[in-house]
């Protein structure tokens, strides 16, 4: 399987802070924030010790994938800057082939604020990084990819979005797409579920409460409507793990891990490792299980640079789930 990944370039920072720090910069506990340039530069100047890792939820989901072994490639924009150049580098250690423009405008950043409280408070500042322009994704890579991972985010752009998966159905190109954050949903419910109803995303990922909102349903009304549009739809439920509508029923995954420092990657990893093991013939159940340990990983530090002992531990155990596989 070829993944082309298309999403917002981002760096990312991580502060674990009190939780009335985000106050102090007026952001409210718990809450996501579009922030200008101003107020950036404002809220990074208050971290004494910051490092900017790749961010981003396609690029974070095709990284993860391409360290399990996947033939991966990202497409995106960033800046002439130090962020941009972290962020490529990382993709590329990672084993992703980077197709990235380059504007003058700076690369775009995200602060996640954590809080012993367990809340997470964001602040992103897009700018070169979002406003993507129509026809990023060539036809050349286009043409090589099975599976397009997009990201929920860029539902915030319509125009491009609406360009992308037309040019996608129009070539029979799979496509993975994933909500990411919850108030998405409910600001472009009406576009998503044009885009759904369409048949242009083939694996769909959200949060249970998006489902909700999309299709007014509980968890098991809302994956048997949703099923008659995608090929799989996975609810993702926090620690009560993962559902499944898989050969007319209800499918339920445990949560592989309990240890949860940051779970804002939580979701990229989890479509890493189910893209990963579909790929290699799993069942789709079987899949969400891969999904799950990838996510269970993830979630053991902020972000989605994962350590190389922490790594080989997941790779372990991934061999050991396929080891166990019914065959």
């Amino acid at each position: 399987m070829t993944l082309v990944g298309v999403g917002h370039a981002l760096a990312d920072a991580f502060a674990f802070v009190g939780e009335d720090v985000p106050k102090i910069m007026g952001l409210h506990p718990g809450s996501f924030n579009r922030v200008p340039d101003y107020r950036m530069r404002a809220i990074l100047a208050t971290l004494s010790q910051r490092t900017l890792v790749a961010g981003g939820s396609a690029a974070n989901a095709i990284k993860l994938a391409a360290r399990l072994g996947v033939d991966a490639h990202f497409v995106g924009q960033c800046g002439h800057d130090e962020a941009g150049q972290i962020f490529e580098s990382e993709l590329l250690v990672a084993g992703v082939k980077v197709n990235l423009t380059k504007s003058d405008a700076p690369t775009g950043i995200c602060v996640t604020f954590l809080s012993p409280q367990q809340d997470r408070t964001v602040a992103t500042f897009r700018s070169a990084s979002g406003n993507l322009p129509s026809g990023l994704l060539g036809d050349t890579l286009l043409r090589v990819a099975d599976t397009v991972v997009l990201e929920g985010y860029l539902l915030d752009e319509p125009e491009f979005l609406e360009e992308l998966l037309s040019r996608c159905k129009a070539r029979g190109k799979a496509v993975a797409f994933d909500t990411g954050d919850g108030s998405l949903a409910e600001v472009h419910r009406e576009a998503l579920l044009k885009h759904l109803e369409a048949k242009r995303i083939q694996y769909f990922f959200l949060q249970e409460s998006e489902a909700a909102t999309l299709t007014g349903q509980d968890a098991e009304g809302a994956l048997k409507e949703l099923s008659q549009y995608v090929t799989v739809a996975v609810l993702k439920r926090g620690d009560r793990g993962y559902l499944l509508w898989n050969q007319n029923k209800i499918v339920a995954i445990p949560l592989a891990g309990s240890v949860s420092i940051d779970a804002s990657g939580a979701g990229d990893g989890f479509e890493a490792g189910f893209l990963w093991a579909l790929d290699r013939g799993w069942t789709v159940p079987d899949a969400c299980r891969a999904g799950s340990l990838v996510a269970a990983c993830i979630v053991q530090q902020p972000g989605t640079k994962v350590d190389e002992a922490r790594w080989s531990r997941l790779v372990s155990q991934l061999g050991e789930l396929e080891a166990g596989r019914a065959p």
